[in-house]
């Protein structure tokens, strides 16, 4: 049985239901799994009160944004989160409402640049979505209404093109503040992907350092798009600085990421039965609906 500590559903930009992911996680022989999608916490707060399968464990999760050193955007995963921290609810929310208003500036935008029209229908139903929305779904619109052939495709030639004239972000935290919002909701601060920081290693290094400082407790050492090179550093890096590790494919789904698959990775690259991480989960918080 396999772990997979990064997955996403329709509540982010997955294209599954919560429980359709616990499901396929499950078909996939994974036992440890966790929800974590964009800067929301409802379809984890379904998964770990519906898991209807007593040999998977779903740990409570979230991928926070965070405002980033230079002009890279830092992702931070909260593990095993009190889904009902106030605070934490109350950041989701914000998050929330901010990615509204930017998909509406988004949509602009391409209508103004782009010509592209979408049915009111349909984008009164992407505006009105329970979860956060953003980018990924924008893209999706794209290729449903044959703009585009796939989703990288929207992002290359459409999206990131005028992604500098989206109105600013009103919810911006820096990854510190980020940091002391998951361990206030008793959760464990993980920075997801660091590939993605786009620092060499030395820089990397520093940089992780700093975030110790403010109470980082574990790395994602394994990711579908981490290749082995940097994943042997960041073993290192996290067996001398006294770090966790933690494992996950950072599945969406066929469209948005085709290669990806639950459990595996990219190419199989994952595979993992157990990381670090997993010693800090001996008490998995779960989620009452009713309370």
């Amino acid at each position: 049985m396999y772990t997979d500590l990064h997955l996403h559903t329709i509540y982010s930009d997955g294209e599954y239901e919560p429980l359709q992911v616990v499901t396929m996680a499950r078909d996939r022989q994974a036992s440890t799994i966790a929800i974590t999608d964009h800067n929301n916490i409802e379809g984890s707060k379904i998964a770990v009160a519906n898991n209807p399968y007593s040999d998977i464990v779903v740990i409570p999760g979230v991928e926070f944004t965070a405002k980033s050193p230079a002009t890279i955007n830092i992702h931070m995963l909260g593990l095993n989160i009190d889904l009902k921290n106030k605070a934490l609810n109350e950041l989701c929310d914000a998050y929330t409402e901010d990615s509204r208003n930017r998909t509406k500036s988004l949509l602009s935008l391409l209508n103004v640049h782009y010509n592209m029209v979408f049915d009111e229908e349909d984008v009164v139903a992407l505006l009105s979505s329970i979860g956060n929305i953003g980018r990924p779904e924008v893209a999706k619109l794209c290729l449903k209404y044959g703009y585009v052939s796939s989703v990288p495709e929207a992002f290359d030639k459409y999206l990131n093109p005028v992604k500098h004239l989206i109105v600013d972000k009103k919810v911006d935290p820096t990854d510190k503040e980020l940091i002391g919002v998951i361990l206030d909701a008793g959760g464990v601060p993980c920075l997801a992907h660091p590939r993605s920081v786009k620092k060499p290693i030395p820089e990397l290094r520093e940089y992780i350092k700093g975030l110790m400082d403010v109470g980082l407790m574990a790395i994602e050492a394994y990711h579908s798009d981490c290749p082995k090179e940097l994943t042997f550093e960041l073993l290192k890096m996290a067996h001398e600085f006294g770090l966790y590790v933690s494992c996950g494919s950072d599945y969406h789904g066929p469209v948005v990421s085709p290669k990806v698959r639950i459990r595996s990775g990219k190419n199989d690259n994952l595979n993992l039965e157990r990381v670090s991480i997993q010693n800090l989960f001996t008490e998995v918080k779960g989620y009452d609906e009713e309370s």
